[in-house]
């Protein structure tokens, strides 16, 4: 899915949940689910919960962020939204900074 029409999902529905792979240090996303693509077939459990509702997932790329869709849908989850240009691309043209931040908060 665009990075554009994502980003407006999650606007419009904020109990949809981010799923961030990423691996580099990087400003954490509000609310996102973080769990390095590295370490998502051992942590997967966390968010299992997610398995039958909408979940959207962005990494370093669109490489890192597709590789975590196949393996979740390899695992049981019926509905991953892929997001190609990663988070980067999701946030791009937002203005301010608050879909970005230093902390951990909730994405509400």
């Amino acid at each position: 899915m665009r990075a554009s029409v994502a980003r407006e999902m999650l606007r419009d529905s904020r109990e949809i949940p981010l799923l961030d792979v990423r691996t580099m240090p990087a400003p954490r996303l509000r609310g996102a689910h973080e769990i390095p693509l590295s370490a998502l077939r051992s942590r997967i459990e966390e968010i299992g919960r997610f398995r039958r509702s909408p979940l959207v997932v962005v990494g370093d790329d669109g490489v890192a962020a597709g590789q975590a869709c196949e393996l979740l849908a390899a695992e049981g989850f019926l509905y991953v939204i892929f997001v190609p240009e990663g988070a980067e691309g999701l946030f791009a043209g937002v203005r301010g900074a608050d879909a970005v931040t230093d902390g951990h908060e909730e994405r509400r």
